[in-house]
């Protein structure tokens, strides 16, 4: 069962600091009610002592009567009396017992009797032998004393609680402020608006909250962004294709076409129908690298020769541009996913093939320093500029709109995200009418 069940974080925090607050006092008065009235026994006690032990010594030395002792040892605090026999005793005083009496006569500084003892709210007393007669000594005080200190603890401990309250009223308000603030901002972005952000100057761990909120909802902002950028994207991908197709559908429906018009219109909704194949594939490469943390299919395989079988693999392409090969492999065994590793080469090489100039050169290198595997590929192409290097792992960027036909935009950040997959790095290096040099490291 719950303790607390209100609604409100502010009541909840009230409730349990004051709870807090008045046991605590309730036992701090306790305490020291005990401790006072301990101090104040002790005292007492020894003060009584020490008369009787006064008196006794006056009537040995100096044989003093009785009447005179209660004279000279009389103090505002203590009152003194004597009884010829016992009978006086106990009938002047009911509590004491006939037993008391005959145990006195055991104790050299007389019998202490204390309101524990007979049941009594009286200070105690002190009840001794002197000169052949009972004397009784007892504090000039009563229960009123005790009363009146408890009732001064109390006193204090209700001004002290009240204070304490208002004070935790203010100091939890201001605790609280944030949190409600927090509250309103959480049910913003719920309802989708990630412009919300929460101000609050503390380094305490609600300063740790409110700063990994705003966090989260910049990041959330910015998948947004890229949400729409990416359906904005992909409906510009699939539309010009698709509008290319129809397009030319519609032509070729036109029976007056001659042959070669025919056979060139078919082979351009062929082309389009390919991009749109190969960009649905990219498409779902791309989403299923991204939902992947973890490369799963590892084992070791020669590099190397990935490498040469990729360049093989697109003769075809670097030999229709007349491009110079430069190729510099050094024997190099690798764990991680061949597949996925391939389809890196063939993204990295095809895209410098495809930027590189007729009769330019193309080179690709594969070295292993100390633990570290790294793979140049540099084209003699037209290379980029700082603003188009700084977006080239975006989904659908495409630098060179010359080339735009060519490719989707998806290519390199396929192949990064492999990488990343494989704890490796992608660096690309470029120069305006000189080329561009894409250097990877894998460990």
């Amino acid at each position: 069962m719950k303790l607390f069940k209100f609604k409100s974080i502010y009541t909840k925090f009230v409730v349990t600091i004051v709870l807090i607050l008045v046991i605590s006092s309730f036992l701090s008065l306790t305490i020291v009610s005990s401790m006072i009235v301990y101090m104040l026994h002790t005292p007492m006690v020894d003060m009584m002592k020490d008369k009787a032990a006064e008196i006794d010594n006056l009537y040995r030395e100096y044989n003093i009567p009785p009447e005179e002792l209660v004279r000279i040892a009389d103090t505002g605090f203590l009152t003194i009396e004597f009884y010829e026999d016992e009978s006086l005793l106990l009938e002047s005083v009911p509590e004491v017992t006939p037993q008391m009496l005959e145990d006195t006569e055991n104790h050299m500084d007389g019998l202490l009797i204390s309101a524990k003892d007979v049941k009594s709210d009286r200070p105690p007393y002190l009840i001794s032998e002197v000169a052949d007669r009972w004397v009784l000594i007892r504090l000039e005080i009563n229960g009123d004393m005790f009363r009146y200190i408890a009732m001064s603890l109390r006193s204090v401990l209700a001004i002290s609680v009240l204070i304490s309250i208002g004070i935790v009223l203010i100091a939890v308000k201001r605790i609280v402020r944030p949190m409600k603030r927090l509250t309103a901002a959480t049910q913003k972005v719920a309802v989708g608006d990630f412009d919300v952000r929460v101000e609050y100057d503390g380094v305490d761990e609600m300063g740790a909250l409110v700063k990994n909120f705003n966090t989260m909802t910049r990041e959330l902002q910015n998948i947004e962004y890229l949400r729409k950028d990416f359906v904005s994207s992909v409906s510009h991908e699939f539309k010009t294709p698709i509008a290319s197709i129809g397009g030319f559908a519609k032509i070729l429906r036109n029976d007056s076409l001659e042959p070669s018009a025919v056979k060139e219109y078919a082979d351009i909704i062929v082309s389009e129908t390919d991009r749109l194949s190969k960009l649905s594939s990219n498409l779902l490469r791309l989403s299923s690298l991204e939902n992947q943390s973890i490369v799963d299919r590892v084992h070791t395989f020669s590099l190397d020769e990935q490498i040469r079988r990729v360049l093989v693999l697109l003769e075809h392409k670097w030999s229709e541009k007349n491009l110079e090969l430069e190729v510099a492999l050094d024997p190099i065994a690798f764990s991680g996913d061949e597949e996925l590793l391939q389809q890196v080469w063939i993204n990295l090489i095809e895209n410098a093939i495809k930027f590189s100039r007729e009769d330019g050169s193309l080179t690709v290198k594969a070295s292993k320093i100390n633990d570290e595997v790294v793979v140049n590929i540099t084209d003699s192409g037209a290379g980029m500029d700082e603003d188009t290097l700084s977006r080239i792992f975006e989904k659908f960027y495409q630098g060179d709109s010359a080339h735009a036909t060519e490719g989707n935009g998806l290519g390199l950040s396929i192949a990064k995200r492999i990488i990343d997959l494989h704890d490796g790095s992608i660096e690309v290096k470029s120069t305006v009418g000189v080329g561009t040099e894409i250097i990877v490291r894998l460990s």
